[in-house]
Parts: structure tokens; C-alpha cells; sequence
């Protein structure tokens, strides 16, 4: 789920060039809704307070520019899933630079540095995400900050830079196989 100050409309603005190399990719499961709605989220003029008028759009799958104006309309990330494989709709919404609040499971948890580009949350802890949401929706600085950290991550992330880490690991496991072998 995503939430922001702006509102989302079904026919997208532009996508900018940045927001990732494969614009088709990935999806916004959930829903889409405001913070300024939201229960300590910023208050913009006329903006309603109480829970009840929270407006929330379950958009269903997206891709390509429907999702990319999703993340642009959007402060925040909200990911409760606890078996995402990958993450890569995590990494997608930090390059769009959104802060992150996630169940810290699966590879997520490799992505979210708790505090730094979001909240990874207990996994199945619905207390725990909705307090990083509402900390997220309530603190501008913060938020601000934690967006400019999660476009920093997620732009450091590339197959070159992960490649070697990887391939470490591999010879590691190929060492302590043969040490087994030998061993046994």
C-alpha cells in the first residue's frame, strides 16, 4: 500500500526517466491512500481528521505508468507481506523515493535498514506497521529525510555492485562442500 499527500488519478502523469530502468516491471498491490487523511498525517487545509474519512483505492495490480504514478503521488510505502521473495517492488518504491515501512521478512529485510530508508516491523505485526506508517504520515523531516536515503539505497543497488557479494558466497559454499566431502 502506498499513502500520499497527493491524489492518484487512473490516468497517469509522465513517467520521469529516473524512476527506474524497467518501467514495466513490478506492482502496487493494495491500495493508494492520503496522508493528510490518515490519523496524524499532515493536515492540509480542509482536510478531514477522523479515521472515518480516510479514502483508500484498492487499484489492484499495476505496471508501467500507472504504477510509476502511484509511487509519484505517493509518501510512503507500506509492505506488509512476509513472503515476497525478492523485493523488488521495496527497491522500486525506494528509487521512487519513498520511504519504506515493512515486514522486516524474506529478502526485505536485506533491503530496509530500519531508521535509515524506512521501518522493518515485526512480520505479522499490524501494531508495529501501523505506528511506523502513522510516524512516517506524522513527521515531514523525517520522512523527507528517510525518502532521500531510500533513492540513495536503492540507487547503489546494481548487478555490479552486487555481483562480487554474490559470487563470494558462492565460492564460500563451494569451500565448505568440498571441506565436507573430504571431512566425510
Amino acid at each position: 500500500m502506498c499513502f500520499g499527500r497527493k491524489r492518484y488519478s487512473l490516468a497517469p502523469p509522465p513517467v520521469h526517466p529516473d524512476f527506474c530502468s524497467d518501467p514495466d516491471a513490478g506492482c502496487c498491490p493494495g491500495g493508494f491512500a492520503r496522508v493528510d487523511q490518515l490519523p496524524g498525517g499532515e493536515k492540509s487545509p480542509g482536510a478531514g481528521s477522523s479515521q472515518a474519512e480516510v479514502q483508500v483505492i484498492f487499484t489492484g495490480y499495476l505496471q508501467g505508468e500507472e504504477l510509476a504514478a502511484v509511487y509519484a503521488s505517493s509518501d510512503v510505502f507500506v509492505f506488509p507481506s512476509t513472503t515476497e521473495t525478492f523485493g523488488n517492488v521495496v527497491l522500486e518504491a525506494m528509487a521512487a523515493g519513498l520511504p519504506v515501512a515493512a515486514a522486516a521478512a524474506g529478502s526485505v529485510k536485506n533491503l530496509v535498514v530500519d531508521g535509515y530508508n524506512g521501518f522493518a516491523c515485526r512480520p505479522r505485526n499490524a501494531a508495529d506497521l501501523a505506528a511506523a506508517s502513522l510516524k512516517l504520515a506524522a513527521d515531514l523531516p523525517l520522512r523527507q529525510k528517510m525518502a532521500r536515503q531510500a533513492r540513495q539505497y536503492a540507487c547503489e543497488r546494481s548487478w555490479e555492485s552486487l555481483l562480487p557479494a554474490l559470487l563470494d558466497s558462492y565460492r564460500e559454499i563451494a569451500g565448505l562442500a568440498g571441506k565436507l566431502k573430504r571431512a566425510g
